[in-house]
């Protein structure tokens, strides 16, 4: 049997992509997923909170045209995470987040950082000025990215610029 091509990546529309590029975290140490509360999370290898957004029920609902879910699952029917407190957006129920990542998936992460440190480096330059214009995207239009992202990054604009460029 003949393996298969693995699918191309598919590319984030705005207001999705900038969004998702907003979050706090690290290209070689984190990684991203929506919660059943529908609060996107950005999450350490070992299952700690980073950063998060609350997203709308039309902002879940763009999210799955580009990433279908199976037929028939509606866990994020009605879903509106703009309505979660904010406090529990780094505070979720243990029940809402996936599994931290293995320590063998850990080590094996490690040794690939350590064995191509020229790749890191690029990845975390490249997510840093992306990070940078998905927040000025953010603030220049909250119509297009939502009230909620809009104030989470006026406040985040507040903060010394050091801790802001993260």
């Amino acid at each position: 049997m003949a393996e298969q091509e693995a699918p191309a990546c598919t590319p984030l529309p705005e207001p999705l992509k900038s969004l998702w590029q907003s979050l706090d975290g690290d290209a070689s140490r984190s990684w991203t997923c929506l919660c059943y509360d529908g609060v996107l999370r950005s999450l350490s290898s070992d299952g700690a909170v980073m950063d998060a957004i609350g997203l709308s029920e039309k902002q879940i609902a763009h999210l799955h045209t580009v990433f279908p879910l199976p037929e028939g699952f509606n866990k994020f029917n009605g879903v509106d995470g703009t309505t979660v407190p904010t406090e529990r957006w780094m505070n979720p129920a243990k029940d809402l987040l996936p599994a931290p990542m293995s320590e063998e998936g850990r080590m094996k992460l490690s040794q690939w950082q350590q064995e191509n440190p020229d790749v890191v480096t690029a990845q975390r330059e490249k997510l840093k000025h992306a990070r940078a214009a998905a927040r000025r995207n953010i603030r220049e239009d909250p119509g297009l990215y939502g009230r909620v992202a809009y104030e989470k990054e006026m406040r985040r604009a507040e903060l010394p610029f050091d801790k802001a460029a993260n």
